[in-house]
């Protein structure tokens, strides 16, 4: 198997560190380096116009020194579970026989330390790769954008080599690249795309372009006989596995130690050195430069850390020394990187989903069961985080925000159902608290639609309190529809709707809706009228409040039943819908009609029933909501009356035994659960859907609303 590697932004990535509290504090086993990168030479045989090293040097450490430096290292990190000693230069075959010494000296100290080289290849031998072989060496060889790359089978067979393809602004066309390196045999290639320079839009985008035609050739042409090794860091990364980790310790040619490789890459001093060889490595020193460092970078990278690719992006600290060395304006250089970085997750969040499910539809019976599970619905609560504090709501307020791993594995349970139209409703919590994972669960959702040939749809249920850019942004590129909580008029609104602080929040969600009515399609705009017993009587009045005051005049009414109605209550709550639905007939004719969604929702299964789209009473077994902690249920009512109602936590199972536990669940405890007032909604709506079909054979008004209405479905 042939495994490609597409590391697009450079060797190793930077996770903030608490500065310490005081200067002589212990150093703990997390900030221990786990990689010493040795410099062995700045000589080399090449002259690679992307490379850092200054090969005008001719400083060279002795293999004692060396030898030192790697008994510390080793010494120092003796409790790790996981230690790399790589040797880079120059060329480090410039030394072989010193290398070979080296490598003898660290296979003395331990068997377990893993040990690569970084090579252009040119001097490997068969010789060369036999030793390397036979001390468990792992090497990074093969650069063809010079046009070179090591061609030999046998060492190739031997060695196992990653290629290392660099992905230059001049030469983009990826699998003309990449091409000769899968016919020389490579099984491990790694594409960076070249960071010492600020790319052009014009060049981002044709990098783009070429990423994107080269994944698909992967995809048509390698998979089953190349492996891309990237898949594998991008899911680690949806897995909650952090790659801004600066783990490594820098040795260089002058016997200096740094905290980064990013710093002695340079022949000019950027930073202090951390240690020398002959003293060992400074650990407290190292930690400081670190948190130093980063302090610089984060004042460029202000928006940085609310990114929900932070934890996936490039190494900032490499390319800020870099910077800082040659006069490159960083904050440019930055932005730049940024851009590659999600270009490069895009494309790999594409081929994932297409990878991933051609191996699953080989499972026998994950396909038999995806041919008769049907679930066109999947309530996401992104979030238990919320800024309102609704005396009548039932979510159990947390911080939990729900993993990248959740949210990917939850959309696998909608998509490979059978069905070709589904829908994702995003919720909470309040889901606008949590945009990052909003914006990665909509991309997910988009991609594993288009590797399965799908369509999706997209709500949101929101309070409306934080409408920020962003969230129009992304409401607008996914056509995505806006419903905004509001209980009426001012004053019924504010009594059971404040803030976590106890203040009100009715002139903060007006703002809010303002700021969407004015930036997004207007059909895509929805009010939920919560309807609480101390104000049922005052629903036909609120309900217009929102309509012709406010101006949404697509309402969905939501009946509260906490506290329980009485039946005074109910008979209540009657009069007023019937009040509502009598004001409609009058719209209607008057040509300024308002929507109802319970209303629209009858309507387009009477005149769609092949749609999928079930009124709010049936087959509630077809909805799955996904829940922070990985939990998943059928209803967002029922499980938080009763978490026992759960049908599994995706965490424990595999995609299988979920979907076995979907289909066998007793879905009657979900059926209990309509409130009178949701009852008595179904109940008028149905019969005043009924009376509307009636009309529009002789009324053609009645029948331009229905048609209207139920292209209105909002979820």
């Amino acid at each position: 198997m042939c495994i490609i590697y597409i590391n697009s932004l450079g060797i190793s990535s930077n996770m903030t560190i608490a500065e310490s509290s005081s200067p002589t504090a212990t150093i703990s086993k997390e900030d221990l380096p786990n990689e010493l990168i040795i410099l062995i030479t700045r000589k080399c045989n090449f002259g690679c116009h992307h490379c850092f090293v200054n090969k005008n040097s001719t400083e060279e450490l002795t293999e004692e020194q060396i030898q030192k430096g790697i008994t510390d290292f080793l010494e120092a990190t003796e409790e790790l579970d996981e230690r790399i000693i790589s040797f880079f230069g120059g060329e480090p075959l410039t030394r072989k026989e010193n290398l070979f010494n080296l490598i003898r000296f660290i296979r003395t100290k331990s068997s377990d330390v893993t040990v690569r080289i970084v090579t252009n290849g040119k001097l490997l031998t068969v010789e060369i790769a036999k030793f390397l072989a036979a001390n468990n060496v792992r090497m990074m060889a093969g650069v063809n954008d010079i046009d070179f790359f090591l061609s030999d089978k046998e060492i190739i067979d031997i060695c196992n080599p990653i290629g290392n393809l660099v992905v230059t602004r001049s030469r983009l066309n990826i699998i003309e690249k990449m091409k000769p390196l899968i016919d020389a045999g490579y099984r491990k290639i790694q594409v960076s795309a070249d960071c010492t320079y600020v790319w052009t839009t014009a060049e981002l985008d044709e990098y783009e372009k070429n990423l994107n035609a080269f994944y698909k050739y992967y995809a048509d042409n390698l998979y089953g006989k190349v492996n891309l090794l990237d898949l594998e860091r991008y899911t680690h990364f949806i897995n909650g596995r952090s790659y801004r980790e600066c783990k490594n310790a820098f040795l260089g040619t002058d016997g200096n130690y740094t905290f980064c490789s990013g710093h002695c890459y340079n022949h000019l001093k950027a930073v202090e050195t951390t240690g020398n060889v002959e003293t060992g490595i400074d650990f407290m020193a190292r930690k400081q430069q670190y948190i130093d460092t980063n302090k610089e970078i984060d004042s460029l990278r202000t928006e940085c850390s609310s990114c929900e690719l932070y934890d996936y992006c490039f190494c900032p600290v490499q390319n800020y020394i870099y910077d800082k060395v040659n006069k490159i304006d960083p904050q440019k250089h930055f932005n730049a990187l940024c851009r590659i970085t999600k270009i490069t997750f895009a494309a790999l969040n594409k081929l994932h989903n297409i990878l991933k499910y051609k191996d699953m539809q080989k499972n026998a019976i994950l396909k038999s069961m995806c041919n008769h599970i049907s679930i066109p619905r999947l309530y996401l609560t992104t979030t238990d985080i919320c800024n309102c504090r609704c005396d009548y709501c039932y979510v159990e307020k947390a911080t939990n925000k729900m993993s990248l791993a959740t949210i990917d594995k939850t959309l696998d349970l909608l998509f490979l159902t059978k069905g070709n139209h589904k829908r994702v409703l995003l919720f909470g919590g309040e889901p606008t608290l949590a945009q990052d994972e909003l914006a990665s669960a909509i991309t997910m959702a988009k991609d594993k639609a288009e590797a399965l040939g799908k369509t999706v749809q997209f709500s949101i249920a929101t309070n409306g309190m934080f409408v920020s850019e962003k969230f129009i942004s992304l409401v607008n590129h996914n056509s995505m529809k806006v419903c905004v909580s509001i209980d009426g008029k001012q004053d019924c609104h504010d009594k059971h709707r404040p803030t976590v602080s106890g203040k009100p929040t009715f002139q903060k969600v007006i703002a809010g809706v303002d700021r969407l009515k004015s930036r997004i399609d207007p059909k895509n705009l929805s009010c939920l009228l919560g309807v609480h017993k101390d104000f049922i009587g005052k629903m036909h009045e609120n309900f217009l409040y929102i309509v012709d005051e406010i101006g949404i005049p697509h309402i969905n009414i939501e009946p509260i039943d906490n506290p329980e109605w009485s039946d005074e209550d109910a008979e209540e709550f009657k009069k007023n819908i019937v009040k509502i639905l009598n004001t409609l007939v009058e719209r209607i004719n008057d040509g300024k009609p308002f929507y109802l969604n319970n209303l629209n929702l009858i309507l387009h299964e009477k005149l769609h029933p092949e749609s999928g789209i079930d009124s709010p009473e049936k087959n509630k077994h077809m909805n799955i909501v996904a829940f922070p902690n990985a939990d998943i249920g059928f209803s967002p009512l029922n499980y938080y009356k009763d978490p026992n109602t759960k049908i599994t936590n995706l965490i424990e199972d595999d995609v299988v035994t979920v979907l076995n536990k979907i289909f066998d669940y007793d879905t009657s405890k979900v059926k209990t659960q309509s409130n009178i007032g949701m009852k008595l909604r179904n109940h008028f709506t149905k019969k005043f859907a009924d009376y509307l079909i009636d009309e529009a054979a002789d009324n053609f008004k009645f029948k331009e609303y229905i048609n209207e209405a139920s292209s209105r479905v909002f979820e």
